[in-house]
């Protein structure tokens, strides 16, 4: 799609009468630019990220620590049964 110009028509109506129009070609405030649209838009900078790392790691540390205390708690069990 190459850029060009549309030019917009208005026309209100109250029920079935015509209140108004504004059918104006040369009218600059009527026209709308359409420009071509570019291949990929870039990604919106979000700001820094590092805060999200961290959270990532933190969050990775508390499960690996929650499967090792239920490992030692099991095996704790395991023990005082027999």
């Amino acid at each position: 799609m190459t850029d060009h110009a549309i030019v917009v028509f208005e026309r209100l109506y109250s029920g079935n009468v015509l209140i108004d129009e504004h059918c104006d070609p040369e009218n600059k405030a009527q026209t709308v630019y359409v420009t071509k649209k570019p291949e990929k838009s870039p990604a919106p900078e979000t700001g820094d990220d590092n805060l999200l790392r961290i959270y990532g790691i933190v969050t990775v540390l508390a499960v690996t620590e929650l499967i090792f205390i239920y490992a030692a708690r099991r095996s704790t069990r395991r023990r005082v049964r027999r």
